[in-house]
């Protein structure tokens, strides 16, 4: 059965919250751990450190958050934040970055 999630939120070194890793290894997430999530509306997601493919998200998607979030490999590919409403990067500077360049990019 599909999830029926539609927010999420998830802290990486906080107590109470829904995921704490134990490990600073295991504050790693793959953007493709999202994708499945199709009703997914809401994603706040705090100091965790991504891998894999930027910001492969699901395509309803309308609020998103990173806090102190950052990239272990260089980012490359292009995201899919077109239907995004609500895009908050707070100290996620890589991400502003790549975000800036995809944009500028794309209008040449």
């Amino acid at each position: 059965a599909e999830p029926m999630a539609e927010g999420i939120v998830i802290m990486g070194d906080q107590e109470g919250l829904v995921v704490t890793p134990r490990c600073e290894s295991e504050a790693h997430l793959s953007t493709e751990d999202f994708v499945d999530l199709s009703r997914l509306r809401f994603l706040h997601l705090s100091r965790f450190t991504f891998k894999g493919e930027f910001l492969r998200l699901p395509r309803r998607l309308k609020w998103l958050r990173l806090l102190n979030c950052d990239f272990v490999n260089r980012l490359s590919g292009s995201s899919n934040l077109n239907d995004i409403s609500v895009l908050e990067l707070i100290h996620a500077d890589v991400v502003a970055r790549v975000l800036v360049e995809q944009s500028s990019s794309g209008r040449k």
